[in-house]
């Protein structure tokens, strides 16, 4: 079983976090969501690379928030 997650929305502060509550026998696929250009997309990448989440990411951009619709 695979969760997608989007890094950019994730809380590691205090503030109760949705990764208490995913069992731990779930796997987690971080996903760029959020990143409105490929530069954002590769941080929040290493990012995720960086807090341990694996090698596997799906990458997502979207440059218009409005309509969550791909460039053309």
């Amino acid at each position: 079983q695979i969760i997608t997650l989007a890094l950019r929305r994730a809380n590691t502060g205090e503030i109760a976090n949705i990764l208490d509550y995913i069992p731990k026998n779930i796997t987690l696929l971080p996903n760029t969501s959020g990143a409105r250009n490929a530069d954002e997309a590769l941080r929040i990448a290493r990012l995720s690379r960086e807090l341990g989440c694996g090698e596997l990411i799906k990458i997502e951009v979207i440059s218009d928030s409005r309509y969550l619709l791909p460039d053309n």
